[in-house]
């Protein structure tokens, strides 16, 4: 017989246990200043990132777009809204409108 939390029914030991013993960081284990990529592409090593940002021309979408145009890793950025929107207005030269 197990000791459940009763806000939403884990064993307290799961609880517990995820609680006390966090994810190990990836700097720790990989070496400090060790990037992450996401394999080998082009003839630089280079592969860019492609994003999907719902909500593109809301409050937070807006913020969301402009931080990511200005990341070099990311190649292309995909705005998905309910109209049409055109990205240049925003100044956006990596963001492509797609209907969604």
């Amino acid at each position: 017989m197990s000791i459940r939390d009763e806000r939403v029914g884990f064993p307290t030991a799961i609880l517990t246990r995820r609680a006390t013993h966090p994810a190990p960081d990836a700097s720790r284990i990989l070496g400090a200043g060790t990037r992450l990529g996401f394999g080998h592409g082009g003839k630089n090593g280079h592969v860019g990132l492609t994003m999907a940002v719902t909500g593109p021309t809301g409050e937070i979408g807006i913020s969301a777009v402009t931080a990511l145009e200005r990341e070099p890793a990311v190649e292309k950025i995909v705005g998905m809204a309910r109209r049409p929107f055109d990205p240049s207005t925003h100044g956006w030269t990596k963001t492509i409108y797609q209907q969604g």
